[in-house]
């Protein structure tokens, strides 16, 4: 849920400043932003999430597995290393 609201408040704030750099004030871009429906944002935030949710799995994976782990088990060939 962090995550989702983290995602939602960035895509907000990549609004505010691509309105800015097109030369339009904060008050104009706000006024576009919310003539969005409620659902297109939280479908926006999803669709983030979603293409963000294999790095996260990754980055947790290797945290609990180990450093190193998690990469010998996908890109090293061959049979595991005798330790």
């Amino acid at each position: 849920m962090l995550f989702f609201l983290l995602l939602v408040v960035l895509s907000v704030l990549e609004e505010l400043l691509v309105g800015k750099v097109h030369g339009h004030s904060f008050a104009q871009t706000l006024a576009e932003y919310q003539r969005h429906s409620v659902l297109e944002l939280i479908a926006t935030g999803l669709l983030l999430l979603l293409v963000l949710l294999p790095l996260i799995a990754t980055q947790e994976l290797n945290r609990v597995l180990g450093p190193g782990v998690l990469r010998h088990m996908l890109f090293d060939s061959g049979s595991p290393r005798a330790e």
